[in-house]
């Protein structure tokens, strides 16, 4: 099982980073963890949701398409919420960006900057934010400011805002497929000594800026 466990040597917590990435192709897992994280280690979650991926569904006791819905959910109390963003990229991207607004906003009045009042999990992040395009990486830029902890997952972290990834201080990395290897070299992760590892579709491994850890796989 994945280790959240508060005393072990490999446990996950909020308070050990800003914001995280979460890399991997399809059906190698990153879903299925993303879920695990914020149902273990996020006692409040907005999962944003392009794709209606029902993983994400089942961790979540409320499902909203637009901010008011998620303003009334959060108002009754609901801390795990699925947005079901728009199909079209720019259309998504806005509903983000209001997203961000309304969560800086509320962040604002409690002066929870360092504080993590909620997490934003984003999945298919190269839409959201994307390299190419428009893209509002003041979520991460700012988010810490007003306590908004940041998750982008993504099979395609090449394609990633380099503005957003920048304001990454962990990344999990599952196997990615070859046309992701540049992204590797771009940002000079060390992952020389653990190119089998990556290989392996449900391993993971996580970096911090320094080396590679190897965790266990998540089941």
């Amino acid at each position: 099982m994945a280790q959240f466990n508060k005393g072990s040597n490999n446990s996950l917590c909020l308070r050990d980073w800003t914001h995280l990435g979460i890399f991997g192709s399809t059906g190698t897992g990153k879903t299925h963890y993303a879920c695990k994280y914020a149902k273990e280690c996020c006692p409040r979650f907005i999962f944003v949701n392009p794709l209606l991926k029902s993983k994400i569904r089942r961790v979540c006791n409320s499902h909203v398409s637009d901010v008011e819905g998620m303003a009334e959910a959060l108002y009754r109390g609901k801390n795990r919420i699925d947005f079901l963003c728009a199909e079209h990229p720019e259309t998504a991207q806005a509903q983000v960006k209001e997203i961000k607004q309304f969560l800086f906003n509320i962040g604002n009045k409690m002066n929870a900057e360092d504080k993590w009042w909620i997490t934003l999990l984003v999945d298919e992040a190269d839409i959201i934010f994307p390299k190419f395009g428009k893209s509002d990486s003041g979520l991460l830029r700012r988010g810490r400011h007003y306590g908004v902890h940041v998750v982008l997952i993504s099979q395609r972290p090449q394609f990633i805002d380099p503005s957003a990834v920048n304001q990454f201080s962990h990344q999990i990395f599952f196997r990615l497929g070859a046309y992701s290897q540049p992204y590797y070299t771009e940002y000079s992760i060390p992952i020389e000594e653990h190119l089998t590892h990556l290989k392996k579709p449900y391993h993971y491994v996580l970096w911090d800026s320094f080396d590679m850890k190897e965790f266990s796989p998540v089941k």
